[in-house]
């Protein structure tokens, strides 16, 4: 019987090789280092990052720089699918689902993005549409996005948001920080019609190990959010501590709601 290794790819492992590249370098690494790295010329390495991208498992920062991509999330979320964290939050979220009948979810900090890991669509006839697993960007005007800005140190903030400036569109850097100090007060954060047309969105953040590793979520359009505004922020608010106290974390220096 033969003991030689079994027989691989050497395309598939330089993949492989080029997502860990990735996910451990900071600041993000550019195509040039990743193929220093490899070992490889960089046409082989424009090839790799390519067809990376085109699966969406790599995508680039506002300076062409490469980042995990959104399609990491589904490979997270099914490694964890067995998990006990995995069966706290995805119990927690339908316990949710089923006390506000509205379309929820919840994100993930991972890398540089707040991914959305899980989602439960809204019972009502009218209800939310265009949220999916994997999707991530715009975090400055996605409540859940703004859950975690709120908590992360500067750095790491500007990591998650590299391309925002006092030229976006829209975008007042003083009023964001004052938005960012309110959300760290009373652990809410709301988007209201900000990120899309009639699409109203309450989030709270939770917590492991005194760090914010993301957020829960509800979302409704703007003609039902007006009138139980009150009742969606309690039930995100007090299933986001939920979390926290559940998976055995201390929130940490958060601060307490008030």
């Amino acid at each position: 019987m033969s003991t030689s290794e079994p027989m691989t790819l050497r395309t598939v492992e330089r993949a492989f090789e080029t997502l860990e590249i990735v996910a451990a370098s900071y600041p993000p690494p550019s195509i040039k280092s990743v193929a220093n790295a490899l070992g490889v010329g960089l046409s082989s390495a424009y090839h790799l990052v390519n067809t990376l991208m085109a699966l969406e498992y790599v995508c680039r920062d506002s300076e062409k720089r490469l980042i995990l991509g959104p399609a990491v999330a589904r490979l997270y979320r099914g490694y964890l699918q067995d998990s006990v964290t995995s069966r706290t939050l995805d119990r927690i979220l339908s316990e949710l689902s089923d006390e506000v009948q509205e379309t929820v979810y919840l994100t993930k900090r991972i890398e540089q993005s707040v991914v959305v890991a899980a989602m439960i669509e809204g019972r009502q006839a009218v209800r939310v549409t265009g949220i999916r697993v994997g999707f991530s960007g715009d975090e400055h005007r996605r409540a859940s996005g703004k859950a975690v800005l709120a908590f992360l140190p500067e750095a790491e903030r500007t990591a998650v948001m590299p391309d925002i400036s006092s030229e976006t569109a829209g975008f007042d850097p003083s009023s964001f920080v004052a938005e960012l100090e309110e959300i760290r007060r009373t652990r809410i954060a709301t988007d209201i019609e900000s990120y899309a047309p009639d699409l109203c969105c309450v989030a709270s953040p939770y917590f492991l190990r005194g760090t914010v590793a993301g957020s829960i979520a509800v979302s409704v359009p703007a003609s039902r959010y007006e009138g139980q505004a009150g009742t969606l922020t309690s039930a995100v608010f007090k299933h986001a501590e939920r979390i926290t106290e559940e998976l055995g974390t201390d929130a940490g220096t958060a601060p307490q709601h008030r």
